[in-house]
């Protein structure tokens, strides 16, 4: 599968507001303080050429038991949250980008320079999906938005989600999220990451 470009947006602050572009984040309400993807650094890859960001291991958990693997690029800070999966033409049904935010927020995504179809997982504080946004169409603005604040978003190929009967509710597993039975606050610092509530 192919990807490119998703916009996130997470609320408060970015051009547009809440939207950053390429298989990225898209602000699309209130953003954190500090943290300000917007039009202009989305597009700051102006040779069109897509990042290529460290891979780490992911596992969704489903209620009927059944688990699924993904080998996931990490994106963490503002400029690699905007430039997402720009320009990317290619993905494998086994990879993604996870997109994870220092605080939960309500989060928005487009498509512009985003060459193929995704699967937007949102991931709330708890680690569970959210919501799912199906096959998002490539090189749009539409804004996709979570439902609610959440930690993290997970972009697959088009038609992965509900292929693999993913819903709301099932469990993402990942060394950066929280794990089963917790709930999660971002804290800032080297290397962002997730400390559960005590």
């Amino acid at each position: 599968m192919a990807i490119a470009a998703l916009a996130l947006v997470v609320q408060g602050g970015g051009v547009p507001e809440n939207s950053v572009p390429g298989g990225h984040a898209d602000r699309a309400g209130v953003a954190a303080p500090g943290f300000s993807l917007g039009f202009a650094r989305a597009e700051a890859r102006p040779d069109g050429q897509p990042q290529r960001l460290p891979v780490s291991g992911l596992s969704i958990r489903t209620a009927a038991g059944k688990q699924f693997n993904f080998s996931v690029e990490v994106a963490r800070t503002p400029e690699e949250l905007a430039t997402g999966l720009m320009y990317r033409r290619e993905l494998a049904e086994d990879a993604g980008m996870l997109f994870l935010f220092r605080r939960p927020q309500r989060a928005s995504f487009w498509m512009l320079n985003t060459y193929i179809p995704l699967d937007l997982i949102f991931i709330g504080t708890d680690g569970r999906i959210e919501s799912i946004q199906a096959n998002a169409k490539p090189m749009t603005m539409d804004p996709i938005q979570s439902k609610g604040p959440v930690i993290a978003v997970l972009e697959i190929g088009g038609g992965l989600a509900a292929r693999h009967g993913l819903a709301p509710g099932d469990r993402v597993l990942h060394a950066e999220l929280p794990k089963e039975g917790t709930s999660s606050q971002r804290r800032g610092g080297a290397g962002f990451f997730w400390k559960p509530h005590s």
